[in-house]
Order: structure tokens, then sequence, then C-alpha cells
């Protein structure tokens, strides 16, 4: 289908982030709650290893859209 959405999640755990919040957890609400394609917890997202990541997802799984939860 050529409307299809496939959104990524990116939740940071890098930054004592997931020092403060069970990221693992909120990475299964979110895959439970919502019509997410696909969720992931990264400690380096705003490393180039990071970014190399989400763009292999982007090209591999063919998102439409991602959504990052990190520091700013």
């Amino acid at each position: 289908m050529a409307d299809e959405k496939k959104i990524g999640v990116y939740i940071c755990s890098g930054l004592e982030i997931g020092d403060a919040i069970d990221c693992g957890a909120l990475a299964e609400k979110v895959k439970e709650d919502s019509e997410v394609f696909l969720c992931k917890v990264n400690k380096d997202l705003c490393t180039k290893a990071g970014d190399d990541d989400i763009r292999k997802d982007i090209e591999i799984e063919g998102l439409t859209g991602v959504v990052i939860a990190a520091s700013s």
C-alpha cells in the first residue's frame, strides 16, 4: 500500500537518561500502545554510529518517518 506509514521510534538511554528512566520498559510500552513499525533503545543516538543505525533502518525497513526521544 502506497500510503502505509512505517514509523521508527528511537529512545536514547545515554547521558544518564537510562539511569533516570527505564528505557526498555518505555520502548515496550510504545510498541504495545501505538502503531509504530519499530522502537529501539540506543545509548549512542548522538554519535555517528547512532545516526548510521537510524539511516540503515530507514533504508532496509523502508521507514517513512522517525521519532527521536533524546536530550537536546
